[in-house]
């Protein structure tokens, strides 16, 4: 053959549109978490001028969620007021992941300069038998306590957006198609007749209502979110769920504290406060700053398995301290300062999978469906907030178009564990909504993301790029990620090769290979450099992460 331009051309062509079809049509393998696909490639990053832009904005993996929170800011409302629209919202166009008969935990700040206040709404426990699933729902009186206090539209227009995605309906994409499908043997699914229409999952394409939350959104926007808890939705509630009295409803409470906080290579680590696990994330960070890690990260394997022996470390930590405060005692200084941190650092040099058991107890089982959200308001507030059902669609249980959680699930069995089974004991999570105030107060980050038990690995491994290499936010969030399970490395596709399972082999680990993409969660966030007078958002296409900037 010829190589003239006419036949490379045509060469080139052909290759494209295989490229497309292996794209659209490749080979998907098929379980519960539906999201099956190799880790697509995120948008790259942008700068956003401080002096072009007003300089707010939403990141989210939802898009009406995004276009929820940019609508309240550009109407003048505040960060808090973003958040509970969002909230609300993601409870309609996620409702896998979160909703009103759930729980969460948001961190708020109030501009650069100040110290983020922690509020935790998980959801409570009304019965000592696993089996019962729901605890009882936090999220309302989450919403409820953080408007009070730093709100400032009126609450009954934050669910207006919400309401009308319930009405209207909006278009099913992939995810919540898959989902669906995949939990059908969970739910009663003529409890859920939106959800499942003669019988079946609402198809990808189709439109979603969902009359009965609507209603029950206007029942709150109408007689206020106390009903929830002690009005028409509590006695619903009640009646509904044989574990739940009404004065379990009446008698919750948010919990406001302190952040974890801990220092990070100059910067500083605020976190969510126990049960949740910033502390795990602080520890975590810690540790890889004392031990070197920059050090390492020429070497691959090595830098794998060094950060996989401060995770087993860190997570083994959590199992034998963390616990609901209320009925713990959870030293949180002790447990951040350096005398701790660097003690346990010490023995990750040490052990190189000794107690490879001990260190890996199975505690309970915690789901990746999870909704994290940040928002960033041009007075400076920030939040960071995680939402949760539990499982996808939380126990399976439809309450006037609420899907209930299954907390009860996020316990352990063992009595001499802190996440030991109470009664109104908060569960455990791996959580960890995060806000980062740079020295001297030279930017803010708010990041998180969902992901169950990977949630601190993907924050810390992402963080630790970003704070070891010259990557960009988005090259850091498109890198690929690993978490260790007992003797097992699991390894994004994406950087996986077979030198790096050799090495991690003769280390003494198994390795496996995830293609699933959601797996490593997906991280969420903005950053405001206070400095340059930029913000950037970011975007990660493990779970269509996206953001909007004004």
């Amino acid at each position: 053959m010829t190589w003239n331009a006419k036949n490379i051309t045509n060469i080139l062509a052909a290759l494209i549109v295989i490229g497309i079809l292996v794209y659209f049509f490749g080979f998907n393998s098929s379980n519960e978490s539906a999201d099956n696909d190799s880790t697509p490639e995120s948008e790259p990053s942008q700068e956003y001028s401080l002096e072009d832009y007003e300089g707010y904005g939403v990141s989210s993996s939802n898009q009406q969620a995004i276009d929820t929170g940019m609508e309240i800011l550009d109407q003048g409302g505040n960060a808090v007021d973003a958040a509970v629209a969002v909230s609300f919202t993601l409870g309609v166009t996620e409702p896998f992941g979160s909703g009103i008969g759930g729980g969460g935990g948001m961190m708020y700040m109030g501009s650069a300069e100040d110290v983020p206040t922690y509020y935790d709404y998980r959801e409570t426990a009304s019965s000592t038998n696993p089996a019962d699933q729901i605890g009882i729902p936090g999220f309302v009186k989450g919403m409820q306590t953080v408007h009070e206090q730093h709100g400032s539209l009126p609450i009954e227009d934050l669910l207006q957006p919400a309401i009308d995605y319930a009405e209207n309906g909006f278009e099913v994409d992939k995810t919540l198609a898959d989902r669906l499908y995949y939990a059908t043997p969970r739910i009663t699914t003529s409890a859920a007749p939106s959800f499942y229409p003669d019988g079946e999952s609402i198809k990808e394409g189709e439109t979603l209502t969902q009359p009965e939350l609507a209603q029950t959104l206007r029942t709150l926007q109408e007689n206020g979110l106390d009903d929830f808890y002690e009005g028409e939705i509590a006695n619903q509630i009640s009646e509904s769920v044989a574990h739940i009295e009404p004065a379990d409803l009446q008698n919750y409470t948010v919990a406001e504290t302190e952040a974890a906080a801990g220092e990070f290579e100059g910067s500083t680590v605020y976190s969510a406060a126990p049960p949740l696990s910033g502390i795990t994330v602080i520890q975590m960070l810690g540790m890889a700053e004392y031990l070197n890690v920059e050090d390492t990260m020429g070497d691959e394997a090595e830098y794998v398995r060094l950060v996989s022996e401060i995770t087993r470390q860190a997570y083994f930590n959590r199992l034998n301290r963390l616990g609901d405060p209320a009925f713990e005692d959870v030293d949180v200084e002790l447990l951040t300062g350096d005398t701790y941190i660097e003690n346990r650092a010490d023995f990750v040099q040490e052990s190189r999978l000794d107690n490879v058991t001990a260190l890996d107890e199975y505690d309970g089982v915690e789901h990746t469906s999870t909704s994290h959200f940040v928002i960033m308001d041009d007075e400076g507030r920030t939040i960071s907030a995680t939402n949760t059902l539990g499982n996808f669609f939380g126990s399976g249980s439809n309450i006037d178009g609420a899907w209930m959680n299954s907390q009860l699930g996020n316990y352990s069995d063992d009595p001499e564990s802190p996440n030991y089974l109470v009664e109104g004991k908060r569960p455990r999570s791996f959580m960890a909504p995060t806000i980062i105030q740079g020295e001297n107060n030279s930017s803010v980050m708010g990041v998180g993301s969902p992901g169950g038990d990977r949630i601190p690995s993907a924050i810390v491994e992402f963080l630790l790029r970003q704070a070891y290499t010259d990557e960009s936010v988005q090259d850091s969030v498109n890198h690929g990620r690993f978490h260790p399970q007992i003797d097992t490395i699991h390894i994004e596709e994406r950087m996986a090769n077979d030198q790096l399972i050799e090495d991690l082999q003769n280390y003494g680990y198994q390795t496996e290979v995830e293609t699933v993409a959601t797996y490593f969660g997906n991280i969420t966030g903005l950053v405001r450099n206070n400095e340059e007078e930029t913000m950037e958002g970011i975007s990660d296409a493990r779970r269509a992460g996206s953001y909007d900037i004004n």
